[in-house]
């Protein structure tokens, strides 16, 4: 479990847009504005407190530091410094299956002497609730993209449900840092696991769906089951510290491949 930037930042139900998101954000960091910049043309760049003057060559300089970060592939969080502007901190924000959608900056106010690991943990914690306030549920997407491709195979086809057991533990004792580690380990495996004949879908924090059109009957099944629940559970080295996980799975066959 990640501790909340601050008290109700965790109660998404209370912004209904963006920029009233990104205004109790800035509130909570002490920074003086917070953006969001999606990627390609999906829609102009979102700001915090959008009722108080600003300075719109600011907002025009955060959005081309967010347009080179995307051009540069960069999908890691940096801090970068702006004569003129200060310290701005920025991280991704990603969708259920890693892919990145925008770029939260937050700058920094003068009299801000965050350090940069903190920085970097606080704007990635708030970046991944961005897609919440969005109102656009990649989990949805990603699960619908699974079915449609489900769908038009032919043959048998078995439907997985996967939750990594005890992640937050990772997190709490090691950081967040940590807990990321285990998890990008883990879809690895899932992900190869899975094979040709199969898709992963991330539905949500360490929950995965998988559609597999190879396990032909239940025998097949629950000895692949058996697998992943080995190659979840070996152990992932963080620090010199070796972390292992198990996984709880649930199975869903339908060998006769028709619409479901």
């Amino acid at each position: 479990m990640v501790t909340p930037l601050a008290p109700g930042l965790s109660g998404l139900e209370r912004w209904s847009t963006v920029s009233t998101f990104l205004s109790a954000l800035a509130d909570a960091l002490g920074a003086r504005v917070t953006c969001y910049a999606p990627i390609g043309d999906d829609g102009p760049v979102a700001r915090s407190h959008p009722g108080h003057s600003v300075d719109e060559g600011e907002i025009r300089a955060l959005e081309a530091i967010a347009r080179h970060w995307e051009a540069e592939g960069n999908r890691e969080t940096v801090r970068v410094g702006v004569p003129g502007l200060g310290v701005v901190d920025l991280a991704a924000v990603r969708g259920s299956t890693g892919d990145t959608h925008g770029a939260l900056l937050v700058v920094r106010a003068g009299t801000d002497h965050t350090d940069r690991s903190t920085a970097a943990a606080e704007v990635e914690l708030a970046a991944s609730l961005v897609p919440s306030v969005l109102g656009t549920s990649f989990v949805e997407t990603a699960r619908q993209a699974l079915v449609d491709w489900a769908a038009g195979q032919n043959g048998p086809r078995t439907a997985l449900a996967i939750t990594v057991d005890r992640l937050g533990e990772a997190n709490e004792v090691l950081g967040h840092r940590a807990g990321d580690t285990v998890l990008r380990s883990l879809i690895g495996r899932i992900e190869f696991w899975a094979g040709r004949s199969g898709r992963v879908a991330r539905v949500g924090g360490a929950r995965y769906l998988v559609i597999r059109t190879d396990l032909t009957d239940e025998a097949t099944a629950r000895r692949e089951v058996e697998r992943l629940r080995e190659l979840i559970a070996e152990p992932v080295t963080v620090s010199g510290i070796p972390i292992s996980r198990s996984a709880s799975i649930g199975v869903s066959i339908d060998e006769q491949g028709g619409q479901s």
